[in-house]
């Protein structure tokens, strides 16, 4: 088999781009609302495992994996690469800059090679072919450093992003995105006693993040019924509910649950056993006999493979089925309307082993 280098580094560098853990320099502080630090607060990030920080007595915390022996180099002589369409704008605190920008697609193929020399200058304008829409790729030599881009993912050819490499051994470079641009990460602030949160961010590298925590309020509740206690967290109510017939509407039933379902009078075989001839009697009585008690109803079910009358099972068009069914959920909703909380539309639609 032919061995083909650049496609071997092309998958190198994007399996590299997609899994290496990125620079991360974030703090911030922590505060409940009403005001207060929030000390021993837990501070991850969703996309990157391993990292990390607790708030102290003032909430504030330092969210960090960058080396220390790299940290004065990191925000004094940052190099900054911009793109805006086919426009490469590199900016370095070197007085002096020379390198190559290549591009490649996902596919390892090089769709340009640009050389770059500028002398007593900190800054080059470098033009590169309109970069097609979908994933591209930037490997960056400058000055002896290389630095590679995350795999990006180009809308339009207009599309503007800026990179920021944070250190002076080779490394990728790390996107800083816009306020209207997608995130990158979420920052998740947890603390027992107190509602989890989390941020979404744009950015890896970013100073005096302000975070606030809702503490968790305790509820005392003093419920006798079911429906009761599902009702005592106003701001959060629970449905609880049962299942019943026209034929069996306890009173017990009212009492406790706030949420019934009937069991078999609105299916298929029971409000239209014959085409075109509905019959709704003993589902009214449940719905009837729900809003007189304040209680909410699931409608159950309007598409199931058991309990059909004969004339559905036997049609064998899938024209006829459609226009059969599209009737009989349209009169079969259209029946009771906004009476009903909810519906069941399509019942065990999943065929397991055991159907």
């Amino acid at each position: 088999m032919k061995s083909h280098p650049l496609a071997g580094f092309m998958i190198f560098a994007l399996v590299q781009s997609l899994t290496a853990a990125p620079a991360v320099s974030i703090n911030g502080t922590v505060t409940k609302t009403g005001g207060g630090a929030v000390k021993d607060v837990v501070i991850t990030l969703s996309g990157v495992s391993g990292l990390s920080a607790t708030t102290d007595a003032a909430g504030k915390f330092a969210l960090d994996n960058i080396p220390a022996a790299v940290k004065p180099s990191l925000f004094a002589q940052p190099a900054t690469f911009k793109l805006d369409g086919n426009q490469l704008l590199i900016q370095s605190a070197d007085k002096e800059i020379s390198g190559t920008v290549v591009v490649f697609n996902t596919e390892g193929r090089v769709i340009s090679s640009v050389e770059f020399h500028k002398i007593n200058g900190s800054s080059a304008a470098i033009s590169l072919p309109s970069l097609a829409v979908g994933l591209n790729l930037l490997k960056i030599t400058l000055n002896g450093k290389t630095y590679t881009s995350h795999v990006m993912e180009l809308p339009s050819v207009s599309a503007g992003i800026r990179g920021t490499s944070h250190t002076s051994a080779p490394s990728q470079m790390v996107l800083l995105r816009s306020a209207a641009d997608p995130v990158v990460d979420t920052l998740i602030a947890k603390k027992n006693g107190f509602v989890e949160k989390r941020t979404p961010i744009s950015s890896y590298s970013l100073d005096n993040l302000s975070i606030t925590m809702d503490s968790i309020v305790q509820v005392t509740c003093n419920a006798t019924t079911l429906k009761a206690a599902g009702a005592c967290r106003p701001n959060h109510p629970i449905l609880l509910g049962t299942a019943l017939s026209a034929n069996n509407m306890p009173a017990l039933a009212a009492q406790e649950f706030n949420f019934v379902t009937p069991e078999n009078e609105m299916k298929w075989e029971s409000v239209e056993r014959t085409e075109g001839s509905f019959s709704f009697g003993s589902a009214d009585n449940i719905v009837n006999w729900a809003q007189q008690n304040n209680l909410k109803v699931k409608g159950h079910c309007l598409v199931w493979h058991n309990q059909l009358p004969s004339w559905v099972s036997s049609i064998n068009s899938r024209e006829r089925i459609l226009a059969v069914m599209k009737k009989h959920i349209e009169t079969v909703m259209g029946r009771w309307g906004n009476k009903l909380h909810s519906w069941d539309v399509v019942n065990e639609a999943i065929s397991t082993d055991s159907d």
